[in-house]
């Protein structure tokens, strides 16, 4: 999460490059300085692993009950961007949909935790800049931030409107609820944000290897963030059905980070944050009372993540003048 730089260029990097992006020598084995809110998020990373554990324990525990109730359900995949209904899906074939999602969802989380194992054994102290890490603080900022913007709507009388869930069973909001994260990651991040960098790489860089950046994982960089923008509005918008105006502001919040996730770690970061994010929701209907008390110290990491943020800026990647118009080559590529 922090920007130093490189030791023979002296220009700027993120943590976490295996290369320098200006000079092209390898960083793999420079020190990595380390901000004091580490120890914090080492804490948070098991709390936020024990929270997964959970949410997936319980859709296991549930899993009987989630089939059951979908011989008589029929779930609608929309391309949410234009509101075109792409197909209705119901008995076998919702089973084997929604069987996917949770596998995939799941594989996404074991792999930043394998990703994350492996750079601890390598460098005795995982690096700051790991997809795990990084989700964990960006899913406490997002939990705190929802959390301050709920106080606001609960003053204001205007909290987005929940009453379209009453005609759903407990069986079936789990059921959309685990499905949806994957599901518009796809839909928002790679449609929106990766098959564009993608396009535009192979054309500015002539080169088919750029086809990688569908999945995201390619750094910050004008056009990245030009798309960012986009999505976000587009994914608070889609918010608006069904919830009403006031749930569009936290949604576009929503939209910012998990896309920058996205541009930052890569599609498999961005589904397992989005699931996990979603999984807590439907935990109220599982494990309320555990769920409730790691989301409590995650909002608390939320607020370190949040005074982080307005203190040391580690987002000044995003803004700092000398962003590139497109990302380097697949570093493993140069």
């Amino acid at each position: 999460m922090t920007i130093n730089k490189c030791p023979y260029c002296e220009k700027s990097k993120s943590l976490g490059d295996n290369f320098c992006r200006n000079c092209g020598n390898d960083l793999r084995n420079i020190p990595e300085d380390r901000t004091c809110l580490y120890p914090y998020f080492l804490f948070g990373i098991a709390v936020f692993v024990l929270l997964t554990v959970i949410e997936f324990t319980g859709v296991f525990v549930y899993f009987p009950k989630i089939i059951d109730c979908t011989e008589g359900m029929s779930l609608c995949l929309q391309f949410y961007i234009t509101g075109t209904n792409l197909v209705w899906i119901s008995g076998n074939t919702l089973k084997m949909y929604w069987i996917g999602i949770i596998i995939l969802e799941l594989t996404c989380f074991m792999y930043a935790v394998l990703c994350y194992l492996t750079d601890m054994k390598a460098k005795k102290m995982a690096s700051e800049d790991t997809a795990l890490h990084g989700t964990v603080y960006m899913f406490s900022l997002i939990l705190f931030i929802s959390m301050l913007y709920s106080l606001v709507c609960i003053v204001l009388n205007c909290l987005p409107d929940t009453s379209w869930m009453d005609s759903y069973s407990n069986e079936m909001m789990i059921l959309m609820l685990s499905e949806a994260g994957a599901y518009e990651e796809l839909i928002y991040r790679v449609v929106v944000i990766g098959l564009p960098m993608a396009v535009i790489g192979i054309a500015y860089h002539k080169d088919i290897k750029c086809v990688k950046y569908i999945f995201g994982g390619f750094g910050m960089n004008r056009i990245a963030l030009m798309l960012l923008i986009i999505q976000a509005a587009l994914f608070g918008y889609a918010h608006l059905t069904g919830w009403g105006w006031s749930k569009v502001p936290v949604a576009m919040f929503t939209g910012v980070i998990l896309g920058y996730i996205f541009i930052r770690w890569g599609l498999y970061a961005s589904i397992m944050a989005h699931a996990s994010l979603d999984l807590t929701v439907a935990a109220q209907y599982i494990l309320p009372i555990p769920e409730a008390l790691l989301v409590v110290v995650l909002m608390f990491l939320g607020l370190l993540a949040l005074l982080d943020v307005c203190v040391r800026h580690p987002f000044r990647d995003i803004c700092r003048r000398g962003m590139k118009d497109m990302p380097p080559m697949p570093l493993e590529d140069r």
